[in-house]
């Protein structure tokens, strides 16, 4: 066998036709494992993403339900206090025999006719 016809036969012979891979197959196959491996963690990784995406806005709806309960609840005990307090310094008010608004008011209206009773009299 000539040399020619010997590497005819051993290139026939690795040749995919004949039931052979090539030499370069198995680098090819890793390639394209690697390739595959990437693909599957993109995957992986956008499914992820979006579980964390739909977990945070739902996270982030009840910090806005439970913020608004609080500052509801907050309101409310605000204006309870205000009114508690508001009781208190009238109670203290009370006690300390201070007059209120209304009594200074009425004062002022008696004052007032009482001087125009007084010019009155001085004009007669």
């Amino acid at each position: 066998m000539t040399l020619k016809q010997k590497k005819a036969v051993e290139t026939e012979a690795l040749t995919p036709e004949n039931g052979h891979e090539s030499p370069l197959e198995p680098l090819h196959k890793a390639m394209l494992a690697g390739i595959g491996a990437v693909a599957m963690g993109l995957d992986a990784v956008d499914k992820v993403t979006g579980r964390f995406i739909e977990r945070g806005e739902l996270v982030e709806k009840d910090a806005q339900k439970l913020w608004r309960q609080f500052a509801k609840e907050f309101q409310k005990r605000q204006k309870r206090a205000e009114r508690g307090v508001g009781k208190e310094l009238e109670e203290m008010r009370e006690a300390m025999d201070i007059p209120s608004k209304s009594d200074i008011d009425a004062l002022g209206e008696k004052i007032a006719e009482l001087s125009t009773k007084v010019d009155a009299l001085k004009a007669s």
